[in-house]
């Protein structure tokens, strides 16, 4: 779910920096973007604070998976996770995480720098959560292991549409209505 939801901000974001900013709409929804991925923990505090149409920003999107970075460490994780869980998945769900996870951590190189490679990145990206979020309601047992999974999920869902309404909110009224195509368009 987190990374989903990172991939998904990131997605969003890097699309309105490769498309540059044609308005005030493109201004204000990146600036929202750019609270969320904040609060996130997806880019510094510092780079939240910066103005939306900079270098920093641009670097920050495009390096998000960097070592030591928050999607890096997500990425990390799931690694370990599945391992551990390894006894809790089927036999085509093993060799699925495994060859999604893996074809995405070949790729970050590839990707990392560039802003198309990365844009096509995080679009494998969200559908390489789908996939996994469908195998995992799909063919996990159903145990108190899988409640456990199923409640995680709905926490870290619950969080970041939090975070993404309070990034939200704060936009100046006359805009709310970007405001909320952008909440609509992230959540």
């Amino acid at each position: 779910e987190r990374l989903d939801n990172g991939g998904r901000l990131l997605r969003a974001g890097l699309q309105r920096v490769v498309s540059g900013f044609a308005g005030a709409r493109d201004f204000v929804e990146m600036a929202a973007i750019t609270r969320v991925l904040a609060r996130c923990g997806v880019i510094d505090p510092a780079v939240g604070a910066a103005p939306p149409d900079g270098m920093l920003l641009s670097h920050a999107l495009v390096h998000a998976f960097a070592p030591g970075r928050l999607m890096d460490q997500t990425l990390q994780a799931m690694d370990r996770l599945a391992a551990s869980a390894r006894d809790r998945f089927s036999v085509d769900m093993w060799r699925t995480v495994n060859h999604l996870l893996g074809d995405l951590r070949g790729r970050l190189d590839w990707a990392t720098g560039n802003a198309d490679r990365m844009l096509d990145l995080l679009d494998d990206l969200v559908r390489v959560s789908a996939a996994l979020a469908g195998m995992a309601s799909e063919n996990m047992t159903r145990g108190s292991g899988w409640r456990f999974l199923d409640l995680g999920h709905r926490l870290e869902r619950a969080i970041y549409i939090a975070r993404v309404i309070l990034g939200v909110q704060e936009t100046p009224r006359p805009n709310w209505e970007s405001a909320l195509h952008l909440a609509l368009e992230l959540c």
